[in-house]
């Protein structure tokens, strides 16, 4: 059960590298009347793009703490009183 635990958290962080970049490269680009332009590649995104790939990173980075709390709790070895 640990090894997929693991994978899912190495998978989430990967989600998570994707989902930043694309976001990141979505806020270099030019702004004009609502959407995102791209002029070397001519390409066209809308400004919803980036709220909904934010809320996708922020959903895997959340499950990546979540995750990686749970994976590592027992090798932290804390002792309650």
């Amino acid at each position: 059960m640990k090894h997929i635990k693991i994978i899912t958290l190495i998978f989430l962080i990967i989600l998570s590298s994707i989902f930043g970049a694309l976001v990141f490269d979505h806020m270099q680009m030019n702004f004009e009347n609502g959407r995102y332009f791209d002029p070397e590649s001519a390409t066209v995104f809308h400004e919803q793009s980036i709220i909904g790939y934010s809320i996708l990173l922020f959903i895997c980075l959340l499950c990546v703490t979540i995750l990686s709390i749970n994976v590592f709790r027992g090798k932290l070895h804390l002792h309650k009183k």
